[in-house]
């Protein structure tokens, strides 16, 4: 199981959404405005402008997989600034997350990231691709690319679903549909 956290992890990390099913409904989602830059170095020095995805999102207590019935829960913390991110997990055994999984650690990831154009999911919705770099994974120098897709809708964050063949992890393998299970909301 502690294998099955770290790699849920790591997909986490690099931005996506752990799971989740796509989603028929239509969404009109804010993805105009702030394609920002993202020529950042990874070194934790922001030259990219401010994006639409700027600020704090967490995603509250939710199993971490819902095709799993031994998966864990957790609580996802990820902070956007410039073109720089980084992300939080704390993992809990509990659907209250309160109490802690004392066996796995709680990741963090720092990286990098650029927004780009604006696509059609599958179900119709308008997205934005999201283009992201892990460079530190729990402080340990980390290379790892994902490649997603992203909705904002009022102060909620939805990211693609990659839990089937779009896993993100080639601009090819991009999701094509969203998760709207479990989702950010903006602090």
């Amino acid at each position: 199981m502690l294998k099955k956290i770290i790699g849920l992890t790591a997909m986490m990390a690099a931005l996506t959404a752990c799971g989740g099913s796509s989603s028929s409904s239509s969404s009109t989602g804010d993805v105009s405005d702030g394609a920002g830059d993202s020529s950042g170095s990874g070194d934790g020095t922001s030259s990219g402008s401010t994006t639409v995805l700027e600020g704090v999102w967490t995603k509250p207590c939710g199993i971490a997989d819902k095709l799993d019935p031994d998966s864990h829960y957790d609580i996802v913390t990820a902070t956007f600034s410039g073109n720089l991110y980084a992300s939080n997990i704390e993992n809990y055994i509990d659907p209250a997350c309160s109490v802690p999984l004392s066996y796995a650690p709680n990741p963090t990831a720092d990286g990098t990231f650029s927004v780009g154009n604006e696509i059609t999911t599958s179900s119709g919705t308008a997205a934005r691709e999201l283009d992201a770099h892990v460079t530190r994974y729990n402080g340990a120098e980390f290379d790892i690319h994902d490649y997603t897709t992203f909705v904002i809708t009022g102060n909620t964050l939805y990211f693609g679903d990659q839990s089937g063949v779009n896993d993100g992890t080639t601009q090819a393998q991009r999701s094509t549909t969203l998760d709207f299970e479990r989702a950010f909301f903006k602090q």
